[in-house]
């Protein structure tokens, strides 16, 4: 492999793009109560596993999951990350992002765990703060629009 040259250059360029995403009839529904302060889940047929973010079919069995169901607001931190570098559409950095098991679900849906600016000023701390089998809670937007973003996650201290 060849060496980069030193004269190499960057030229930077900002791109920006609209999207309209159209959902199908069960991520509109899931949406929808978003926006009205619930979170709903699928309930597969056999095995009886609940899906969040809803799905129109089990993963694992391939039926129809047609039962809705209310989970949370309370769940179990399966997994989280401390972001530490600036992205466009995100908060400053850090900020914490976990994938939450809800209560009555069988699966996680990832958003941001909110933490205090203290328990964000030492990362180690944050990291043990949010460690796997932490229990958090739901926390709607008081002015909801109808998208995941709608919610975060806050610590459940009892």
């Amino acid at each position: 492999m060849s060496e980069i040259p030193q004269d190499t250059i960057v030229l930077p360029e900002d791109r920006h793009l609209h999207y309209d995403f159209a959902s199908g009839y069960i991520t509109a529904h899931f949406l929808r109560n978003l926006g009205e302060g619930r979170i709903l889940g699928t309930r597969a047929g056999a095995n009886g596993r609940v899906y969040v973010p809803p799905r129109a079919y089990c993963e694992r069995t391939f039926e129809p999951a047609e039962e809705w169901v209310e989970v949370g607001p309370g769940g179990t931190v399966e997994a989280a990350t401390i972001v530490t570098a600036k992205f466009l559409g995100h908060p400053d950095p850090p900020f914490v992002i976990g994938m939450v098991r809800l209560d009555g679900a069988g699966t996680a849906i990832t958003n941001y765990i909110e933490l205090s600016d203290e328990q964000l000023a030492d990362l180690d701390t944050a990291r043990d703060v949010v460690a796997p089998g932490t229990r958090v809670k739901v926390q709607f937007k008081q002015e909801r629009q109808g998208r995941v973003t709608d919610f975060h996650y806050v610590l459940d201290n009892g």
